[in-house]
């Protein structure tokens, strides 16, 4: 099990033993700064997604670093991307959720560039990836870039309630709360009131 702890910067191996997970190897370099997203391929190399630079590294079995993942795209042109998230499918595949072209970037085995898929036309805020290969069937989508509001509306109660309320009805027209019967979504509700919440969740 490899975890990524972004707070310490650096990557955290377990092993599963006896049933009881036990620490295993640290992996820290130079070129990780801020992990959050972390993938491995059959092959055992390690890509990271490093929130701060916005770049995808990879590591070999033994946690080496062997370069960042920068693919051309047609024609030999650059492709320009802020990762959000990524996932790998048995082939080894790589798919990129690229937040700033609203699009899913496919590369191979390789790193090279395949295809892009863009958002669909009702696309709202996304934030994760994954493929079918992978065995999920369906993926529940927690709120909590809005948890924030807490902090930002500490001595206003309505006015929490005022965002939640928004955010959820956004989500709802843009995406709804249950996409597809396999993206779930579900809405934002603050305790910071009981009788604001209870009227928001009817």
């Amino acid at each position: 099990i490899t975890v990524a702890d972004t707070g310490h910067g650096r990557l955290q191996q377990y092993a599963l033993s006896e049933g009881a997970i036990k620490p295993g190897a640290e992996i820290k370099a130079p070129q990780i700064a801020y992990p959050q997203r972390v993938r491995l391929n059959s092959k055992g190399d390690t890509f990271v997604l490093d929130g701060k630079q916005h770049r995808i590294l990879r590591l070999n079995a033994t946690g080496e670093f062997k370069g960042y993942v920068e693919p051309e795209g047609p024609a030999g042109s650059a492709v320009s991307w802020i990762p959000k998230s990524l996932a790998i499918d048995p082939s080894d595949n790589l798919y990129v959720l690229d937040v700033s072209a609203s699009r899913v970037v496919v590369l191979n085995a390789d790193g090279k560039f395949q295809k892009q898929v863009p958002y669909p036309q009702q696309e709202g805020f996304f934030s994760d990836v994954a493929v079918d290969a992978q065995g999920i069937h369906a993926a529940l989508m927690f709120p909590g870039h809005v948890l924030n509001l807490e902090f930002e509306f500490a001595d206003d109660v309505d006015a929490i309630y005022a965002n939640a309320r928004a955010y959820n009805r956004w989500i709802h027209a843009e995406v709804g709360h249950s996409y597809q019967d396999r993206m779930f979504l579900p809405p934002y509700l603050s305790l910071a009131d009981v009788d604001l919440a209870v009227e928001e969740l009817e």
